[in-house]
């Protein structure tokens, strides 16, 4: 059954729709007419972008041989993985399973039974934080049964104090983005000790299948490159992009231009936040008082 399962079977029409809609055209990081992410490694289709025909080359190696193991498209890219067979309304029997352990071991080592949005406020003594920073918590308990806590972030370093030089880099060609999964307490304290900003945690409603979807694409991004840039693509798109993929119902439309507080009012708007906790600077208090 496995060698019959291919992009041939599915009509023309049907994979161009597919590779249309907006939970695909989200997982490859695009606007409609390009990718964010300029790594080739990100897409298995080797001509100039389609998502339509990225859908097609995906499916057809989907049905690759299971020896090719953790290099096998279904351990690199698990969330579009889920996505055909939802999708296709098929049965991961349908396709060869490889043992994809590097894949296994990251989702041991990154439980996901909850997953928060998280709003980091400005840094008076750096211009590049002045509207904020937003990223995702993945919380949950592991193996030994411990809590566990890892953000997921995206950033550049600016490699300049020349103003006018980091705007054109960023606006002709973008900077250097960089995505990470750290430990969630070595960025509360460096943002709360170091830095002096005051912490907003809300905690999402998101069910089983959506966590695992969210977490899932965050194993896709692993050390892709991509390009930053301030006004179209930062650690607000990105946060927004991986809530939207899971949650298209909800969230209909993405906007051209995103700040950290549209995604906070978002989730807000659409009644996703189930509880919100604030965590001040001992700086902040220390002014307050």
């Amino acid at each position: 059954l496995c060698s019959e399962v291919s992009a041939a079977v599915v009509s023309i029409d049907a994979l161009h729709g597919l590779g249309l809609s907006k939970t695909w055209q989200l997982l490859l990081h695009s606007n409609g007419n390009k990718s964010y992410i300029s790594d080739k490694r990100f897409f298995l289709h080797s001509g100039a972008f389609d998502p339509s025909q990225e859908l097609k080359k995906d499916i057809d190696a989907f049905a690759q041989p299971s020896s090719l193991n953790d290099d096998h498209p279904i351990c690199r890219f698990p969330a579009r993985f889920q996505w055909v067979l939802k999708n296709l309304h098929l049965k991961p029997q349908d396709f060869p399973e490889p043992k994809c352990t590097s894949y296994n071991e990251f989702k041991l080592k990154v439980p996901v039974d909850g997953i928060e949005l998280v709003f980091a406020s400005e840094n008076i003594l750096s211009p590049s934080s002045m509207m904020g920073h937003v990223f995702i918590k993945l919380s949950g308990k592991s193996h030994t049964q411990n809590l566990v806590e890892h953000a997921v972030t995206y950033f550049t370093v600016l490699d300049s104090i020349n103003v006018p030089k980091v705007i054109y880099k960023n606006l002709f060609g973008g900077m250097n983005g960089l995505f990470a999964l750290q430990p969630y307490r070595q960025i509360r304290d460096n943002y709360l000790i170091k830095e002096n900003r005051n912490i907003w945690e809300y905690s999402l409603k998101l069910t089983a299948e959506q966590l695992e979807f969210i977490r899932a694409h965050i194993w896709e991004l692993k050390n892709m490159d991509s390009n930053y840039f301030f006004g179209d693509y930062n650690c607000a798109t990105l946060t927004y992009f991986l809530l939207a993929m899971a949650l298209p119902e909800k969230i209909q439309t993405i906007p051209d231009w995103l700040s950290p507080l549209d995604v906070v009012k978002s989730v807000h708007e659409h009644n996703l936040v189930n509880s919100t906790q604030v965590i001040t600077s001992d700086h902040w208090k220390i002014q307050m008082l």
